[in-house]
């Protein structure tokens, strides 16, 4: 499959922003496995008005592997790397230049019943430029759900 999103806005200061995003994924289905993976690039033109730099581009890949162990339980693992390059001046939160993110998230879903699951997802930082720069540790998590659908 492949997907795209073009848009504009005004920014704070009156100007306009420019955005344009492009990706592409694809699914394999083979027995008890579902593999996924996908890229996407985005670019925004002059994003946060006068104040800030003049482009921002981002650039994601990202994988999902599931494997059935039982009917109601389901071993998962997804992984993503996230890289972006500011052009011009830094942005508070975000040092100028590029960065990357790398992340995993391992996990268990149960599939209690029908329309009802309970997730449990693991989130590791391999990699966290913005956060190593600005002295902060990575926020490894813990994540506990119940999924409803009706």
């Amino acid at each position: 499959e492949h997907f795209g999103y073009v848009g504009r806005e005004p920014t704070a200061d009156g100007r306009v922003s420019d955005h344009r995003s492009f990706g592409a994924a694809a699914r394999l289905l083979a027995g008890r496995l579902d593999l996924g993976v996908g890229a996407v690039r985005s670019t925004f033109d002059d994003p946060w008005g006068e104040a800030g730099p003049d482009r921002l581009t981002t650039t994601s890949w990202f994988g999902k592997a599931e494997w059935l162990a039982y009917p109601w339980l389901i071993a998962s693992v997804k992984v993503d790397r996230f890289r972006r390059s500011v052009d011009g001046a830094d942005v508070v939160g975000m040092p100028g230049g590029s960065g990357e993110t790398i992340r995993a998230m391992p996990g268990l879903i149960v599939l209690v019943r029908q329309n009802v699951r309970a997730v449990v997802e693991g989130e590791i930082f391999a990699r966290d430029t913005a956060a190593d720069a600005l002295g902060e540790s990575r926020r490894h998590g813990l994540w506990v759900r119940l999924d409803l659908a009706f």
